[in-house]
């Protein structure tokens, strides 16, 4: 956590504009390094979190194309609502889920920006995850697969070479 030094340069370095740079590269945001809400809440203070959050939220609201946006008041209760459902999500994740709102991956708003509309989007955010991060592990086991198998082919013998080998040590004894 010492890399990202205090929550105002965490803020910098996990901005909006950084949401983008997760989208290019959904593996590394989904299995990176970087930090758990959880091991957020131990290095900064709640309200710090809250803060950055509600900096992911106004740019959703910026975004979005409706008259009525979230107030300050609604945008902080959701920034506290997910800092509460999402401890095991890493920031990275967080900027993902953001982006994905916005490119409409879940969803759109109608006539306003709903906070509980981005509370559902972000349970539909975590089945995903849980589907991709399954794609992602299966895909590493293929891997690990194939070097094992790759490997065993370099250094098998076969049948004919083991008898020749058990005939010889036989004959030594």
């Amino acid at each position: 956590m010492a890399k990202y030094g205090d929550a105002n340069s965490f803020a910098l370095k996990f901005n909006p504009s950084v949401q983008m740079k997760c989208a290019m590269n959904i593996e590394k945001a989904l299995t990176g390094d970087a930090p758990t809400i959880k091991q957020l809440l131990y290095t900064y203070k709640i309200e710090q979190l809250q803060v950055w959050l509600m900096a992911q939220i106004e740019d959703l609201n910026s975004y979005a194309g409706v008259k009525s946006k979230m107030t300050t008041p609604q945008m902080r209760e959701l920034a506290g609502i997910i800092i509460i459902n999402t401890g095991y999500l890493k920031a990275s994740e967080i900027l993902l889920f953001f982006y994905m709102l916005k490119a409409g991956n879940f969803g759109g708003f109608y006539g306003t920006v709903d906070p509980q509309k981005v509370g559902e989007y972000l349970i539909a955010f975590k089945s995903w995850r849980r589907q991709e991060l399954d794609r992602v592990h299966h895909k590493y086991m293929l891997e690990e697969h194939n070097r094992k198998q790759k490997e065993w082919q370099q250094t098998a013998i076969t049948r004919e070479e083991y008898n020749k080998q058990c005939a010889s040590e036989a004959t030594t004894k």
